[in-house]
């Protein structure tokens, strides 16, 4: 799904189409994929293929930044790639962090918390 999603985003092989991307980046990162909780995070950070939402972006940038964690603490996948989902979300999250209101940080640390409980495993 998330290597799907990015396919469609970029227009790759098929006509581009972010909101379907990211509706493909909403089920992979619902089953725990890292890469697609990232994916989800630029998403709504820029307002592409969703409606624009900081805390939105905010709370899958942390998803994303747990569930690498999670997957390279358990060697259940490839460690280069998740070291490098957990860079980028960390620059991600640092990026957007600073912007943030404070209602807007309270919000997305209230979806992250949700989000993280949720998805944050690592997936099989």
């Amino acid at each position: 799904m998330n290597n799907l999603g990015y396919l469609i985003y970029n227009g790759y092989g098929v006509d581009k189409d972010p909101a379907r991307a990211m509706q493909l980046w909403q089920v992979a990162a619902q089953a725990g994929e890292s890469e697609a909780q990232w994916h989800l995070g630029n998403g709504y950070e820029m307002g592409i293929g969703v409606e624009g939402s900081a805390p939105k972006a905010y709370a899958w940038y942390r998803c994303a930044i747990e569930t690498a964690s999670n997957n390279i603490n358990a060697n259940r996948k490839d460690h280069d790639t998740e070291q490098e989902i957990l860079n980028d979300a960390k620059q991600s999250l640092d990026k957007i962090k600073a912007s943030l209101s404070t209602s807007d940080l309270e919000k997305g640390r209230s979806l992250a918390q949700e989000y993280i409980g949720r998805y944050g495993s690592p997936s099989p």
